[in-house]
């Protein structure tokens, strides 16, 4: 699967978003949801990725999109962080 092949071979610090798109669509009152929202709300948790709605025409969303990308990537970096100025044990000492 796709998300193996992500993990085996990406940085740590990935961050997936799965990001839904035509939200403008969706306040025009006309659903076009290939997907109910709460399947992929439920498959996103269940796999532990983030998820956002977003209108590339009207840029609704994109702002939060950011937002969310950049704070799940600085709280990553903080722990990476963390954790490398933990001092090393050595198993033969």
């Amino acid at each position: 699967m796709i998300n193996e092949d992500i993990y085996n071979n990406a940085d740590d610090r990935i961050v997936i978003i799965i990001v839904g798109n035509k939200l403008d669509l969706i306040h025009d009152g006309v659903e076009v949801r290939c997907i109910a929202q709460e399947k992929v709300q439920q498959f996103c948790k269940a796999k532990n990725l983030l998820y956002c709605e977003i209108s590339t025409k009207t840029g609704e969303g994109i702002n939060e999109l950011l937002n969310q990308l950049t704070h799940n990537l600085q709280a990553r970096k903080v722990s990476q962080d963390v954790l490398q100025q933990r001092p090393r044990q050595n198993c033969c000492a």
